[in-house]
């Protein structure tokens, strides 16, 4: 560091030209301060140049051509804070209520803290907003799911708990396991919850259209994804996906 006599400058912030000519100020204490002032000016107005180079020349932007969200990896803790920043935006509270409001979340389910980052915002809300309603319907889907791990299910699938009631459910499984006797229904949920949707006969059909070797029922069983198409759980076509401007209505399937 290099004392003026006006300001104290840092010595590795100069070029050499200045720190002589600050340097000399300080060795002839003969010379006015108004001269000294001046040059003391003159270094500053030279360091705050190179600054506007320097941060004109190293910012991200120009040295990095592929700079973007793509190519940008967020921490979870990071994603975890502008979830609840979000969300407490959309709710009126804080961070630390929604926080709160989380944790209470996770006290009933589980599994869906460990998915907190990649669950949509909507999907938080709506189950912080009727944690009431969903805990009481979660009792339903595991005493109509056995066998099912339905906590680690709705960690993977959480729409699937705001979409079926405990009657529409039961609905649902009575109707698939009249027309897919034989097939523990229940089971392929997890793997497959677009099932819950398919039109029965249409996957049979398409089970004898495409697999004519194998046991429609069979087929159904191992290769759900195969067998299911998007008219079969209700798209009208690729685009037809939540959230999309451009998606239409579900249809009504038969019951």
């Amino acid at each position: 560091m290099i004392h003026s006599g006006f300001k104290i400058i840092n010595y590795d912030l100069l070029p050499r030209k200045d720190i002589v000519v600050v340097a000399h100020c300080k060795r002839n204490p003969q010379k006015s301060k108004l001269a000294g002032l001046k040059e003391t000016l003159e270094c500053r107005s030279n360091i705050n140049r190179r600054s506007n180079i320097t941060c004109k020349s190293y910012s991200p932007w120009s040295v990095c051509y592929q700079l973007n969200e793509r190519n940008i990896a967020w921490e979870d803790n990071v994603q975890i804070r502008l979830i609840c920043s979000v969300l407490a935006t959309r709710l009126n509270c804080t961070i630390e209520e929604v926080e709160q409001k989380l944790n209470e979340v996770g006290a009933v389910f589980p599994d869906m803290l460990t998915r907190l980052t990649t669950t949509k915002v909507d999907i938080l809300e709506s189950y912080i907003n009727n944690l009431p309603v969903l805990a009481v319907r979660l009792l339903s889907f595991k005493t109509l799911l056995p066998g099912v791990n339905v906590s680690k299910m709705l960690s993977m699938n959480p729409k699937l708990l705001l979409d079926w009631d405990e009657h529409s459910l039961a609905e649902r499984l009575s109707y698939l396991r009249r027309k897919l006797p034989g097939l523990r229904v229940e089971l392929l949920v997890p793997d497959e919850p677009s099932i819950l949707r398919a039109d029965a006969d249409a996957l049979i059909d398409a089970a004898k259209r495409l697999l004519p070797n194998e046991d429609p029922l069979s087929a159904i069983a191992t290769k759900p994804q195969m067998l299911l198409s998007m008219v079969d759980v209700g798209m009208d076509s690729a685009i037809d996906v939540e959230g999309s401007p451009f998606s239409s209505p579900r249809k009504t399937l038969p019951q």
